[in-house]
């Protein structure tokens, strides 16, 4: 139904279904199940027509190489995808529940593949991605600390040096941090955490 938005579905195929024509992005796609709101996730091997229909349609792919890994599902890269220009965010993979962790993973599979600068492209799409998804998917703003945004902060205890630039502080973090760290959070300005 037309009141049906894709973020409210789950879509799973069988194999019977996967052999039908065209692409899993290409069946999506005629269903009319991908916009702005559409998160995919453990894609595998994907075309670069499946791509030019993802990034057209503004669809966001959820980087989970831990999950297409152990799948044995042949899956790109962050940074190929990156390079792609489609929509990134980093997925836990059902690795548990920590984006930190998910984060690392892309950067050690990027790496192991050979890309350079593995490590600020999770970042990147640790710290923009999943806000700019969560934007859209919820119609508010979010991952900034400004008047009217829904800011979620939490406080981590580290060892880590903090006496460099945002940008190598964000690659620490996303090299060296995890949720066990986090011992204080804070969502739309109430303490939900404290030591």
């Amino acid at each position: 139904s037309s009141d049906v938005c894709s973020s409210d579905l789950l879509v799973s195929e069988s194999r019977q279904d996967a052999s039908r024509r065209g692409s899993q992005i290409e069946r999506l796609a005629e269903l009319g199940l991908l916009n702005g709101k559409t998160l995919i996730y453990g894609c595998g091997e994907l075309s670069a027509s499946d791509l030019d229909i993802i990034r057209s349609s503004g669809a966001t792919i959820a980087a989970a190489s831990g999950y297409d890994v152990r799948s044995g599902i042949p899956g790109m890269s962050v940074n190929e995808l990156y390079d792609r220009s489609v929509h990134l965010c980093i997925g836990t993979g059902s690795n548990g529940m920590d984006l930190f962790e998910a984060a690392r993973n892309e950067s050690f599979y990027s790496a192991v593949r050979g890309h350079k600068e593995a490590t600020k492209i999770s970042a990147k799409a640790l710290l923009k991605g999943n806000p700019s998804f969560a934007e859209r998917l919820f119609n508010c703003r979010v991952g900034r600390l400004t008047a009217g945004a829904s800011a979620d902060v939490i406080v981590l205890d580290t060892d880590l040096p903090c006496n460099d630039d945002a940008d190598v502080i964000i690659e620490h973090l996303t090299r060296h941090a995890s949720g066990r760290a986090c011992i204080h959070t804070i969502s739309r300005g109430r303490g939900l955490m404290k030591d």
